[in-house]
Parts: C-alpha cells; structure tokens; sequence
C-alpha cells in the first residue's frame, strides 16, 4: 500500500478549518451608526454609539469566542451566540453549540418552529448548590450519560455526573 499509517495522520480538514476560523475572527465586525448630512451634534452621537457598541462587544467577550463560533459553523455548518441577561439583569452572550439546540420536528412541517429547546449538561453539585430548595427533583434526576440525549452531547464523560437541563424559548403569539 502506498499509503502508510503516518501519511492519515494530518487531518486536512481541522486544518483548514482552524486556518479560515482563524483568519475570519482575526477580524473585528464591528457596528457603525452612520449619519447622511446631518449637523455636527448628530455625527457626534454616531461616533460615541458606535464606540459604545464596540465597547459593549469587548466586555460580553464576542471578539474571543469568535474563533470557536467560526470553528463550529466551519465543522456543523451553524455557529450559534446565544445572547441573554445574567442573574443581575446585566446582557451577556455564551458560545452554544449546534447540537445543545433541538427543535420539535413536528413543528416545522408547516411553519417556522415557535419552540426552541437549549439542551446542556451541568453537574448535579452545582445545580444542588444553585437550588437547595429543589433537592429532590435535582437528586432524582437522570444521569446525562443514561439519558438519549446524552449521547448525542459532546464531551458527556460517563463517569460524571452531571444531570441535562432543557430550557425552552416559545415564540410570542
């Protein structure tokens, strides 16, 4: 064979991935308020929203988990930010990857989904120490390895034990 088992080794894919992940992050998009013969005052405004943008973009951390969104989409197709508010109402954003997202199949027979499920793995301590109040539900709770969806979760160790938490965004009517 012509081919040896040290030639397979170099993963040409990862690798172009990781070269354009690198290269798309590696620029900063930015937002821009743009102004079209406006007064001084107006311009100026612009110029502090979009500086205020781009501050609020460097405090939420978009510019350091932009390599791991392009990384995502390059290898599933889809990079996904999830943007919320924090326990003290503050905005914040988290990498989710593709597979933590699930969607009703039935639902998209005839329509845009109204629901969508954000499927992780948290472990039972944290959860224990976040909400003693629900002990009961928290220890009764199926292990994330025993689960279905366990197995499609990336890096669910079996000797964790860590419990799958769903949250669900329904549409407004």
């Amino acid at each position: 064979c012509l081919l040896s088992t040290h030639a397979l080794r170099f993963n040409l894919c990862a690798s172009v991935v990781d070269t354009a992940a690198s290269l798309i992050a590696s620029s900063k998009p930015t937002v821009h308020y743009l102004t079209s013969g406006a007064d001084w005052g107006t311009r100026r405004r612009a110029v502090k929203r979009s500086q205020a943008v781009e501050g609020q973009l460097y405090d939420l951390g978009a510019y350091s988990m932009a390599p791991l969104i392009h990384t995502d989409a390059g290898v599933t197709g889809t990079g996904i930010v999830l943007g919320y508010l924090d326990a003290e109402g503050q905005p914040a954003l988290r990498r989710v990857h593709p597979l933590q997202l699930l969607v009703d199949p039935l639902e998209t027979l005839e329509a845009e989904p109204r629901t969508i499920y954000l499927v992780y793995p948290v472990a039972r301590e944290e959860l224990l120490s976040r909400y003693p109040k629900h002990k009961v539900q928290i220890l009764d709770a199926d292990r994330a390895s025993s689960t279905p969806i366990g197995d499609w979760l990336p890096g669910i160790d079996s000797q964790c034990d860590l419990v799958l938490i769903y949250e669900t965004n329904t549409a407004a009517l």
